[in-house]
């Protein structure tokens, strides 16, 4: 079993964790390391990448091809990166640069986290903007509303029969409802949720920054604690104007004041949950 201790894994266990060789409570591990340590992030994705050449170049052989073929390829957004660095090889033997390197170079960035941070980033800008736009149409839409309403007048009680004392109606039930984008280190504040003493749930709409999946998973994580307090069933994604989320509901009960992490994954077909992205926000009583 892997040390919970430490956070230096030797690239074979990586690699190991990215062909599904490891226990599911390992994966579970490593899964949370990738979104807390920033040094680990880098390693892994940078291990990836070189999975990923290793295949698309002819390089993998025996177990370690089997295992790519029946594990990683399961996952479709895996699939899409397979298929871009095979895109990318093509151009690069078709073209290599003056200094006698190749495209291979260029494809390295693209894959870098620098520039994964830089379209996120430009991503995360033309959400606020859009927010700003909703924000200010539905406050010009308000003003427009007239401020008193005419109440219907009381229908007068049938004189046959006396009226029979009603019991009062009762509220429905307090359900907060947040809109969630995926975390990206160091960019925008962290999304507040307010919770009445009387609510009984609060439900998110978790944003997909790829196309939807056929099934999802949901684990609310406790950053202060750092452990995995409750666990989704099997979720559906479902449209939402121009994009597509992922909604769950987390009982009210806990939810505690504090901060949290909502850590959605990906069901593949075989083997274990995918990590896609984390959604954090923080608490208000």
């Amino acid at each position: 079993m892997l040390s919970r201790e430490t956070s230096q894994y030797d690239d074979r266990t990586i690699l190991q964790y990215l062909l599904g060789a490891v226990p599911e409570e390992d994966a579970c591990h490593i899964d949370e390391l990738s979104i807390t340590d920033d040094g680990f992030a880098a390693r892994l994705n940078a291990a990836e990448n070189d999975l990923v050449d290793s295949y698309v170049g002819g390089e993998l052989t025996g177990e370690f091809l089997q295992r790519f073929q029946t594990h990683y390829l399961t996952s479709p957004v895996r699939r899409e990166k397979v298929r871009f660095a095979e895109s990318l090889r093509t151009l690069s033997e078709r073209a290599p640069d003056s200094s006698g390197r190749t495209a291979e170079v260029r494809r390295r960035i693209w894959f870098s986290p620098a520039f994964a941070f830089a379209v996120t980033a430009c991503c995360l800008l033309l959400a606020a903007a859009y927010l700003l736009f909703e924000n200010g149409r539905l406050r010009g839409q308000l003003a427009q509303a007239p401020k008193e309403r005419t109440l219907p007048e009381p229908r007068p009680a049938s004189p046959q029969t006396p009226e029979s004392p009603q019991a009062p109606a009762q509220p429905p039930a307090a359900l907060m409802a947040l809109v969630l984008s995926p975390e990206t280190r160091g960019v925008g504040p962290v999304a507040a949720i307010a919770l009445a003493p009387e609510s009984e749930g609060a439900e998110f709409q978790l944003e997909l920054e790829s196309r939807p999946l056929s099934g999802y998973r949901v684990d609310l994580k406790d950053l202060a604690a750092n452990t995995i307090v409750w666990r989704s069933g099997e979720l559906q994604s479902v449209a939402r104007r121009d994009s597509n989320v992922v909604p769950v509901r987390v009982p009210a009960s806990l939810l505690k004041p504090g901060h949290y992490s909502l850590q959605l994954k990906a069901i593949p077909d075989r083997g274990a949950a995918e990590l896609l992205g984390a959604y954090t926000f923080r608490v208000i009583r």
